[in-house]
């Protein structure tokens, strides 16, 4: 039932408008859609009505990436586990997803998303054994409080958010001065996001636009791909927009991520800067753990330590894999739920076919599938 296919062809486009615009003239057969609005209404036509080309979400329950905007630690700005909440809770991710992403993604919750590894209800008894010698080195409330990203109702209005932020800033020792926050010494709470994209400016400049109302500078800076790769091997930025690649089996591959070790390694994915001895105990206990049960209490406990350490602003991630494909082939009725698995699918007609038409065709032959 796999490997149906003689010859697989791949065409690589620079432009996804235009690769949207080429499927859509039938000269392609499957397409990864990376954009919300593409896939919302971007292949609106009467053959996506009649089923002659079809889109879902398929893999729902693979891992998905961890992506957020991380902060850059060994800058004194966010050395207080205060502030970084404070800003934390300012970026809007209900109004940005409905405004800008037609509420397609699912916000972050977790560096372990969409698996059993993430941490989602309190530690248990065997957890708790291992949390409990890193008491006053973690934050308590990981002892007690399951994790929820800050959540607005998206009208936009995060007048609440607001005041929680100021008052948290407050205590990290931020007053207001004018117009602005300062510190004791006067200096004004201001930093950079550094990024080499086109289109974050669309997620960045509501944001910047919260902060500034409560006295915030963000200042936004684009650069080019090679400026950027230096900059990151430097760790020269305040925030970056980043992301990890999340297994069902995580080892050694954290410690380039999280390991004080690699914390200043101009190779490693450590963009946080992270220097964190209790973050590097949980890293080495999972690496040992040698069973499936103890793997999963080891990442619960390093899910809920960065996590409740606020060490970046958590984005979101799909549904599943956004998928858009010309209505021509065969479907097992039981697919995968973790992988696009193509290699299960089979060509039924060289042209597409309606709904309809398929369905005659799959029982004409005797198959099953062919509908998702």
């Amino acid at each position: 039932g796999l490997y149906n296919f003689d010859h697989f062809s791949i065409e690589y486009f620079g432009d996804t408008d235009v690769a949207r615009q080429v499927l859509r003239g039938g000269a392609y057969d499957y397409n990864r859609e990376f954009s919300a609005t593409g896939y919302s209404i971007g292949y609106e036509s009467p053959a996506l009505s009649d089923g002659r080309l079809r889109k879902a979400h398929l893999a729902t329950d693979a891992p998905q990436a961890a992506q957020g905007f991380v902060f850059n630690l060994q800058n004194p700005l966010f050395e207080d586990r205060r502030v970084r909440q404070a800003l934390a809770m300012l970026w809007d991710f209900e109004w940005s997803n409905r405004q800008m992403m037609r509420n397609l993604y699912i916000r972050q919750q977790s560096f372990f998303s969409n698996t059993d590894l993430a941490a989602r209800k309190l530690p248990d008894e065997a957890e708790l054994k291992i949390l409990e010698p890193l008491r006053g080195q973690i934050p308590d409330e990981v002892f007690s409080k399951v994790f929820e990203a800050p959540k607005t109702d998206g009208s936009g209005v995060i007048r609440d958010k607001q005041l929680q932020a100021l008052e948290l800033l407050e205590q990290a020792g931020w007053k207001p001065d004018g117009d602005q926050l300062v510190n004791a010494q006067g200096k004004p709470l201001s930093f950079t996001f550094l990024t080499s994209q086109n289109g974050l400016d669309r997620l960045l400049l509501p944001y910047k636009r919260t902060l500034k109302q409560i006295g915030i500078d963000l200042n936004i800076r684009r650069i080019d791909s090679s400026q950027y790769v230096n900059r990151l091997m430097s760790r020269d930025y305040d925030m970056i927009i980043t992301g990890y690649p999340v297994t069902t089996s995580p080892g050694s591959e954290l410690v380039n991520y999280f390991g004080s070790s690699s914390a200043n390694d101009p190779g490693a994915n450590n963009y946080m800067v992270l220097k964190d001895p209790a973050v590097d105990s949980l890293i080495n206990g999972l690496i040992r753990a040698d069973t499936q049960a103890d793997m999963l209490h080891y990442a619960h406990a390093l899910d809920r330590v960065l996590q409740w350490n606020y060490y970046w602003i958590p984005n979101y991630y799909p549904p599943g894999s956004s998928t858009v494909w010309w209505n021509r082939f065969g479907i097992p009725n039981v697919q995968a739920s973790n992988d696009e698995a193509i290699e299960s699918w089979w060509q039924v007609s060289s042209t597409p076919l309606t709904n309809e038409q398929m369905t005659a065709e799959l029982i004409k032959r005797g198959q099953s599938g062919g509908a998702h």
